[in-house]
């Protein structure tokens, strides 16, 4: 039985992030955080993942009234209310665009301590973490595109179980090295800071964990060869970006031997400015190392220095950590006066290979106590 279109699905395209970006920058004009939650969902959320070409987005509030006052400034916004799939999803607000076929966006706005929002979400984030995982569901959509081209509803219907058992895993048992929602059976790694280090407010900025929005400053600042002329880490295409960002969502926070990388936003537009990377070291207990990266738009302004000043905050606040360290190219003469005004101190210089050529460079450190000490004139100074 036939039920509207075949089914064609699309090999990913770096484009979805995209376009989920330049959505969420003209839906969140509407819809502000921290009110509202706007996430990307379905298969154009998961990098690598076959998909049809409609970006889905979940739009979350604390209530449906709160989403229904504002369907007028969506409409004007060229998107289309349909109230008849409330009969199947009554606490659903769904909204199409454009209102005729081919459509390039589904919005789904529900409350966001619903199941609705709390199974996307694991499904989604499940895939992201494992690529295993997502290779098997990508492998499962072709076969049923295939065998179900002609019917949706079949097709849909067909891929229901696999997505059922994900969620139920990563809710109750922990699966998949996700949290689960109801504290049931958690499988964590060791880690060394707690999830609720984050957000952390500054004064102008917010620390947080990345977010799919992100992808579009990111690879701008990222992709600036005198922004990354000191850094160790390679500029990324955007699939490769989108799938680290999407790491960096779910990833477990201070986990020894691994690095955790902090989304640095400006507070008043929840913007992406920068980031921190924070390493554990996994064979010195106690000790941390900071690398930062900001955008050329926030450099000059302190910024830097107070983003840096929030990360040892986290750090040192978490009482697990007795001295942290930031590592400097000698030649690096701004990244050496942040380390110097946050209060770290030159401890060693040494010799190393870096991007093929020999150079000199800085290592410096802050202890605990000293970090009491300097924490009192960080502030003043970052603004000076």
């Amino acid at each position: 039985m036939s039920s509207g279109t075949p089914i064609e699905l699309c090999a990913y395209s770096p484009q979805w992030p995209r376009q989920f970006a330049a959505e969420l920058s003209a839906l969140a004009t509407i819809f502000p955080t921290p009110e509202f939650r706007i996430e990307h969902i379905g298969s154009t959320s998961v990098p690598g993942l076959p998909a049809k070409p409609i970006i889905d987005i979940l739009l979350g509030a604390c209530s449906l009234p709160m989403i229904e006052g504002r369907i007028p400034a969506l409409e004007a916004m060229g998107y289309t209310y349909r109230p008849e799939f409330e009969v199947v999803l009554p606490r659903r607000r769904y909204f199409v665009k454009p209102a005729e076929p081919p459509r390039h966006v589904h919005l789904h706005a529900v409350e966001r301590k619903g199941a609705f929002w709390r199974d996307h979400l694991l499904f989604r984030d499940a895939l992201r973490a494992l690529p295993d995982l997502a290779a098997e569901y990508a492998a499962l959509k072709i076969e049923l595109a295939a065998r179900h081209r002609d019917n949706r509803s079949a097709y849909t219907d067909a891929k229901a179980p696999f997505i059922r058992s994900v969620i139920e895993r990563a809710r109750t048992h922990g699966a998949f090295g996700i949290e689960p929602l109801n504290g049931a059976s958690r499988r964590m790694r060791s880690a060394t800071l707690q999830d609720d280090a984050l957000p952390h407010p500054t004064d102008r900025l917010v620390l947080r964990r990345f977010l799919a929005r992100d992808l579009v400053p990111f690879q701008s600042y990222r992709g600036d060869p005198e922004v990354g002329r000191y850094q160790g880490w390679s500029a990324m295409d955007d699939a490769a970006a989108a799938a680290f960002i999407a790491q960096m969502a779910v990833a477990q926070i201070g986990v020894p031997g691994e690095w955790f990388q902090v989304a640095v936003a400006d507070k008043s537009q929840d913007v992406l400015v920068g980031d921190i990377g924070i390493g554990i070291d996994r064979n010195r207990d106690g000790v941390a190392e900071l690398g930062f990266s900001m955008a050329p738009a926030a450099q000059g302004r302190g910024l830097g220095a107070e983003a840096v000043g929030g990360a040892l905050a986290i750090l040192f606040d978490s009482g697990k950590i007795d001295v942290v360290e930031g590592i400097t190219d000698a030649r690096n003469i701004p990244s050496i006066r942040l380390l110097e005004r946050v209060g770290m101190r030159l401890d060693r210089s040494q010799e190393t290979l870096f991007k093929g050529e020999m150079c000199a460079e800085h290592v410096y450190r802050l202890t605990r106590s000293q970090w009491k000490y300097s924490s009192r004139t960080t502030t003043s100074k970052s603004r000076q």
